[in-house]
């Protein structure tokens, strides 16, 4: 494996400090920044009510969506049918438990919010340190929570995102943009209308580094 430069990393010290640089980097931070001097879309006070409202019991579904990331789908259904059963409805029961009291005194533990990173290929053949990108690992508790919100969040999404942001909204698209960059580049050939630039852009993406 090598580094973006080229160079051979042979030792798993070389590896872990070529990681660094690349994905474990650090942006500078502006200090003493209000919010209302950053213009950006805000959530309303009904959006944010909603967020954390009391969750019912119902929400939770059942077991299934406590361990479904783990067990396949015949996994889960023959495990309903063993003795096995018992043990995790009684798991069921304390994880409805803590993630009720989430949304009631919007407080989380710490050990609750505790991710383990792990690295990911994005190709397969891998080369180089850039070839990785990392992944954060929750737990049960935190995935069950962050799934609530999220579900909640669909409904206010799409006006919180701008239009030309195509990812997580639904019906839009990302081959909407595909399309708009496609009539901007016809503009540029013409010999006719002002003279311009375009410039193509490699810029990292966001998932790609760990802030």
């Amino acid at each position: 494996m090598s580094d973006v430069s080229g160079f051979l990393l042979e030792t798993q010290e070389r590896v872990r400090s070529g990681f660094h640089p690349e994905l474990l980097f650090v942006w500078d931070c502006i200090n003493n920044v209000e919010m209302e001097d950053v213009a950006c879309s805000r959530l309303f006070y009904t959006w944010t009510k909603n967020l954390f409202k009391e969750v019912q019991v119902k929400q939770m579904k059942n077991i299934k969506m406590i361990i479904k990331n783990k067990l396949s789908e015949a996994e889960v259904n023959e495990m309903v049918k063993d003795a096995e059963i018992k043990e995790s409805l009684e798991l069921k029961e304390d994880v409805c438990k803590v993630v009720k009291e989430f949304f009631v005194t919007r407080k989380l533990l710490t050990e609750i919010n505790s991710t383990v990173t792990t690295l990911v290929s994005k190709i397969q053949s891998l080369d180089k340190v850039i070839d990785f990108r990392p992944i954060a690992c929750c737990n049960v508790l935190y995935k069950c929570i962050n799934k609530i919100i999220t579900k909640r969040m669909k409904k206010f999404l799409g006006k919180l995102v701008d239009n030309n942001q195509s990812a997580f909204v639904p019906n839009r698209h990302v081959q909407d943009n595909i399309l708009s960059s496609q009539e901007l580049l016809k503009g540029y050939k013409r010999k006719e209308g002002p003279k311009g630039v375009f410039m193509k852009i490699d810029i990292q993406k966001a998932y790609d580094t760990m802030n």
